[in-house]
C-alpha cells in the first residue's frame, strides 16, 4: 500500500469547520487506496495561547489560570462537535491528563518565576499532543480505525531544547520499525521529539512540516503534502503586491533560496530529508482543496518565465567595514564571520569589492547595535591605528531577492531588474549575486520595499489583465460582434438596447443572447448599467458603442472618466464640437484608458491607424482624396444607362450598404462625417459647416415621410442620370463621390474621373483612400477594400477591442 504523508498545521485546524475538512481530505486518500500518515500542529492559535500563558505564570499573573480553562473548553467544544458520544469521554478524559500535566508546570512557573528551555518545550508540546487526540477520535468517529502516534516516541534528537538536531540513524530506525507493518491511518504529533533520555524537545521554525519530512523521508512515501492556508508557493508575498500567484512546480533550490529571504510557506530544513530521497512535497490550501497548488520536487521551475519568485526581509541593517589596513591582509573575513557567529548573529547578505578595501554585509536590524559592539571588540586594535575604519551602519533597510534556476547563463536578466528599478526611482545600496547565478539580491532603502516588489514582479512575471465588455447596441453590428465574442477569449459582462439590458459579473451567456435580452432581460436603464460598469472591479474594461446615438455619446465623458475604454463606429463623438473632441482625448489621456475609433472612417480598413503612424514617424500629409461612403461607392460602381438611379438605390438598402435612413448617404452627410475626422486627425481644426456635402436628392426628397416616397422621388431624377452617365461612357470616363481635403479645406462632391485616376476601377460597395504626402508625393498611398457592412464594420471593432485587450 502507497503511503503518502499528509501534514496540517494551525490554520487548516482552527475550528470544527476546518477540522471537518481536513477529516475530509484524509477519508479521500484512504477512498484512493493509500494510507495516509498525517501529522498535524496544534489547533490554530494555541501556541500563542501557551506562550501566553507561561508569560503570565512567570509574571505572576493568577489570570493564567481562567485562560488554561478557557483553552480546555475550546477543544471540548470541539470533541462534542466531531466525536460520537460513546467515545467523547474517553476523548476527554486523554486531552484533560495533557492539561493537568499543564497546570502542573504553570504552577511551578508561577512559584519559580523562570522558565528553562526544557521547561518551554514541554509546555510547547501540550498543543500538538491534544490536537493529535483529538484528531484521531474524530476520524474514529467517522469508523475510520485510526492509529495515533506521540512523535516523541519514534524522532530522537540531542539535548538543544527549543531547536533540537534530529539523530537520523537513531531515528529513521525507530520511524521505520514503528510503521513497517502498520496499514491504518496514523495521526502524528508534529513539531515534538525527544532527546536520548526521553525528555520532550521541539524542532524549532516550521516543526511539524519538518516532522512530516522526517517521517516521509524515512519511509520513502510517495509524497509529502502540506495543507496550509494559501495556494502554494507564490511569486511574491501577497500581502506586498496583488500580482502574485502561485507557482505550479518549483525546484527544492528555488525553494529553499526563496525561503531562506523571508518565504514563510516552506523552510529550508523541511525540505532536506525530502531532497535526499527526491520526494516531492506538495504545498496545497485546505480552504480551496480543489486548487492545485504547489509541486517541490528536482525538476525545473516555470515554463514561461526566468525568474521563479520574488522574496524580501524588510527589518535589515547593511554595515560596512573599511579600511586600507585591509587590503590583501588574509583572515580577515574569517575573523568577521567568526565573532559574530560566535553571538549567533546570522550574516543575510555580503559582498565585498575585488580591492578588499571593504566589506558590505547586512543582519537582522534588531542585532545591529551588538554586531557593532562585537566587531568594535574584535577589531580594536586595528581601529585604534586607523587601519579600519568605524564601523558604519545603514539602518532601515531591506533586502530583495529575485530567484529562479533559469536565470543561470541568461544574458540580461540583472539588467532587466535594475532597469525596472531605474524606472521608479529605487535607489540600489548593495548588490549580491552568487556564481551560481541562480539568486539576485539587492539592498534597497525600507520604505521603497512594496514599490520595489511591485515593480520587479511586473518586469519578471507579466500576466495579461482580464478584460471584459460591455457592449451598447444590438443591431445589426452589434449583433455580428457579438458572433466574434463567442471563442471565449473575451468576457461580456453586460449588454444594453434601447428596450433592455442584461447584466452579469460572472459574463453574459453569447449564445443566442438577443433573443435571451428579449426575454429576460430588465428594463433598459443606461444610467444603472454606467453604474455597473464603474463598479465592475475587473482591471480593464471596454465599452462598445454600436449605435448611432448622440445620446450614448453624451455618456462618453464618464465612461472614459470612469477608466473604462470607449471602442465605437459611432461618428458623432468625433464630429461634434472641437472643444467636446479635444476634452475625449484629455479625459482618456488623464485616466489611462483608450478611445479607438478605426471604424468610423472605412470599417475594418486601416485609415486613422496609417495615418497617425506617418505623422508619429515625420512624414507631412499635404492631400487626402477618398470614397468613403461604400452605399454611394456602390451606386456609382453599379449605375449605367442600363440600370436605373433608383433601383441601385433600393439594392443598397436591401444589401444592408447604407446607413439606417439612406438620405444621409444620399445628402452625403456620412461622408461629411468622415472626412471631418480624418481633416482632424491630421491636424486640421474644421468644424461640421466646414464639411458641406453635394447633396444627390431634392429638396422635397430630403422632407420625405417613408421610405417609398424617398424611392419615388429619386425616381424622378432617373432620366438625368442616365443621360449623364450614357454621355460619361462615351468619353471614358465615370463618376464618383469624392472628399478631398486639402490646405485645411473639405470639398465633398460627385466627380467625373478618366481610367487615370486612381479610382476609376473601384467596385462594389469598396471604399478607397489616396494619401498625398513627402514620402508618396506623386504616387499616393492608397487603402482600399470594403468600407461597409454589419460584418466587416464588426471585424474592425474587434480590431480594436484586441488592441487594447492586448489578447
Amino acid at each position: 500500500m502507497q503511503q503518502i504523508i499528509l501534514k496540517f498545521g494551525g490554520s487548516s485546524l482552527a475550528d470544527t469547520q476546518r477540522i471537518s475538512r481536513a477529516l475530509d481530505i484524509i477519508e479521500d486518500i484512504i477512498d484512493q487506496g493509500k494510507q495516509p500518515l498525517t501529522v498535524v500542529s496544534a489547533l490554530g492559535g494555541v501556541t500563542n495561547t501557551l506562550i501566553s500563558l507561561c508569560d503570565m505564570a512567570i509574571s505572576s499573573d493568577k489570570s493564567y489560570i481562567t485562560s488554561l480553562q478557557d483553552l480546555i473548553s475550546r477543544h471540548k467544544k470541539i470533541i462534542y462537535s466531531l466525536v460520537k458520544a460513546d467515545q467523547q469521554s474517553n476523548t476527554i478524559f486523554r486531552i484533560q491528563e495533557i492539561f493537568r500535566e499543564l497546570r502542573d508546570n504553570l504552577n511551578g512557573l508561577f512559584l519559580l518565576r523562570e522558565l528553562t528551555p526544557r521547561a518551554h518545550d514541554l509546555i510547547m508540546s501540550c498543543g500538538e499532543r491534544v490536537a493529535a487526540i483529538l484528531i484521531a477520535a474524530a476520524l474514529q468517529s467517522r469508523d475510520i480505525r485510526t492509529e495515533y502516534c506521540d512523535a516523541r516516541k519514534i524522532i530522537v534528537t540531542n539535548n538543544r531544547f527549543g531547536s533540537a538536531k534530529v539523530q537520523f540513524p537513531e531515528t529513521n530506525t525507530r520511524i521505520q520499525s514503528h510503521f513497517i507493518k502498520s496499514i491504518e491511518p496514523w495521526i502524528i504529533t508534529g513539531f515534538i521529539a525527544a532527546n536520548t533520555t526521553g525528555e520532550t524537545t521541539t524542532l524549532g521554525r516550521s516543526g511539524s512540516d519538518y516532522t512530516a519530512s522526517i517521517i516521509g523521508a524515512a519511509l520513502n512515501v510517495e509524497k509529502i503534502v502540506i495543507w496550509t492556508d494559501v495556494d502554494g508557493v507564490m511569486t511574491a508575498d501577497p500581502r506586498k503586491t496583488t500580482d502574485a500567484f502561485a507557482i505550479p512546480q518549483i525546484s527544492y533550490e528555488d525553494a529553499m533560496e526563496l525561503s531562506h529571504f523571508g518565504a514563510k510557506v516552506i523552510f529550508p530544513p523541511t525540505m532536506i530529508p525530502a531532497m535526499k530521497m527526491n520526494i516531492p512535497i506538495h504545498i496545497r490550501n485546505s480552504f480551496f482543496p480543489e486548487k492545485p497548488g504547489t509541486v517541490i520536487s528536482s525538476q525545473g521551475t516555470l515554463a514561461d518565465y526566468h525568474a521563479t519568485g520574488i522574496a524580501s526581509i524588510e527589518h535589515v541593517a547593511l554595515l560596512r567595514m573599511q579600511g586600507s589596513g585591509m587590503v590583501g591582509v588574509r583572515g580577515i573575513s574569517a575573523r568577521l564571520f567568526d565573532c559574530l557567529a560566535q553571538r549567533e548573529i546570522n550574516i543575510i547578505l555580503i559582498t565585498q569589492a575585488s580591492s578588499e578595501h571593504s566589506i558590505c554585509f547586512a543582519v537582522d536590524a534588531q542585532k545591529t547595535d551588538l554586531a557593532i559592539q562585537i566587531l568594535e571588540e574584535t577589531f580594536q586594535l586595528e581601529m585604534e591605528t586607523g587601519m579600519i575604519d568605524a564601523i558604519v551602519p545603514e539602518r532601515d533597510t531591506a533586502i530583495i531577492a529575485v530567484v529562479g534556476d533559469k536565470m543561470r547563463h541568461k544574458p540580461g536578466i540583472a539588467a532587466e531588474i535594475f532597469r525596472a528599478l531605474g524606472r521608479q526611482q529605487i535607489n540600489v545600496k548593495a548588490i549580491s549575486q552568487g556564481s551560481s547565478e541562480r539568486n539576485i539580491s539587492i539592498v534597497i532603502a525600507r520604505e521603497d520595499e512594496h514599490a520595489a516588489i511591485n515593480v520587479l514582479h511586473r518586469a519578471l512575471f507579466p500576466i495579461k489583465e482580464k478584460t471584459v465588455i460591455y457592449l451598447i447596441g444590438t443591431g445589426l453590428v452589434g449583433q455580428e460582434f457579438i458572433k466574434l465574442l463567442m471563442d471565449g477569449k473575451l468576457q461580456l459582462n453586460g449588454v444594453i438596447n434601447s428596450r433592455k439590458m442584461l447584466l452579469h459579473s460572472d459574463g453574459v451567456k453569447v449564445n443566442k443572447l438577443v433573443s435571451h435580452l428579449q426575454k429576460k432581460g430588465k428594463k433598459a436603464d443606461i444610467s444603472h448599467f454606467l453604474q455597473m460598469m464603474k463598479v465592475d472591479p475587473t482591471p480593464r474594461k471596454i465599452c462598445v458603442d454600436c449605435t448611432a446615438s448622440q445620446d450614448i455619446t453624451n455618456c462618453y465623458h464618464d465612461i472614459l472618466a470612469m477608466g473604462v475604454s470607449i471602442v465605437t463606429p459611432n461618428k458623432i463623438a468625433n464630429t461634434r464640437s472641437m472643444d467636446y473632441y479635444t476634452s475625449l482625448r484629455e479625459i482618456s489621456r488623464k485616466n489611462q484608458v483608450l478611445f479607438k475609433y478605426e471604424t468610423t472612417v472605412g470599417a475594418a480598413l486601416p485609415v486613422i491607424s496609417t495615418l497617425r503612424t506617418m505623422l508619429e514617424t515625420g512624414d507631412r500629409i499635404h492631400r487626402i482624396e477618398a470614397v468613403l461612403s461604400g452605399t454611394l461607392s456602390y451606386i456609382f460602381n453599379t449605375l449605367s444607362s442600363d440600370i436605373s438611379f433608383s433601383n441601385i438605390v433600393k439594392r443598397a438598402v436591401e444589401k444592408g450598404f447604407s446607413e439606417p435612413d439612406p438620405r444621409e448617404d444620399l445628402q452625403g452627410i456620412d461622408v461629411a462625417r468622415k472626412a471631418l475626422i480624418l481633416a482632424r486627425e491630421i491636424g486640421y481644426e474644421l468644424e461640421m459647416p466646414d464639411a458641406v456635402p453635394s447633396s444627390l436628392i431634392s429638396d422635397a426628397c430630403k422632407m420625405a415621410a417613408s421610405s417609398e416616397e424617398i424611392i419615388a422621388l429619386i425616381a424622378a431624377d432617373d432620366a438625368a442620370w442616365r443621360k449623364r452617365i450614357t454621355a460619361l461612357q462615351k468619353n471614358g470616363k465615370v463618376l464618383r463621390y469624392i472628399a478631398e481635403i486639402k490646405e485645411g479645406k473639405i470639398t465633398i462632391s460627385v466627380k467625373e474621373i478618366d481610367a487615370n485616376h486612381p479610382f476609376y476601377h473601384l467596385s462594389g460597395p469598396d471604399n478607397i483612400v489616396a494619401i498625398y504626402s513627402d514620402r508618396y508625393p506623386i504616387n499616393p498611398l492608397v487603402i482600399k477594400g470594403a468600407g461597409a457592412g454589419a460584418v466587416v464594420t464588426a471585424g474592425g471593432i474587434m480590431g480594436d477591442v484586441i488592441g487594447i485587450a492586448g489578447t
